[in-house]
């Protein structure tokens, strides 16, 4: 078997590369929520709300309208907010306030 050794100088000068290959189905983040009791573990899929994003990843969300607003979806985003959009006008008419304090409405905050 004839096997090729990488050594430190056979890395420099760009005469070889070592790239580690990176597994697409490994989430390097995670959305976490809350709602009431429920508790939601969810892989940020780009441009799908959160309600969508978590019932296709079969986790459980109160919802009804899903028009934003009734809102029943409301949610409290505990880690990766930063993932999402900013509120869209019915998030800021519906929750004001909450806004500021990490509550989103799932039907509405889309994961960018």
């Amino acid at each position: 078997m004839n096997r090729k050794s990488l050594t430190v100088g056979s890395l420099i000068n760009g005469k070889k590369q070592f790239l580690p290959s990176k597994n697409t189905n490994v989430p390097q983040y995670k959305i976490h929520l809350q709602q009431n009791r429920l508790h939601a573990e969810l892989t940020p899929v780009s441009h799908q709300t959160l309600l969508d994003a978590t019932l296709d990843q079969g986790q459980l969300l109160d919802y009804a309208c899903r028009k934003g607003t009734c809102g029943r979806c409301t949610v409290e985003v505990i880690t990766g907010a930063s993932l999402l959009h900013t509120p869209n006008k019915k998030e800021q008419k519906k929750l004001q306030h909450l806004l500021t304090e990490g509550y989103r409405l799932a039907c509405q905050a889309t994961i960018r």
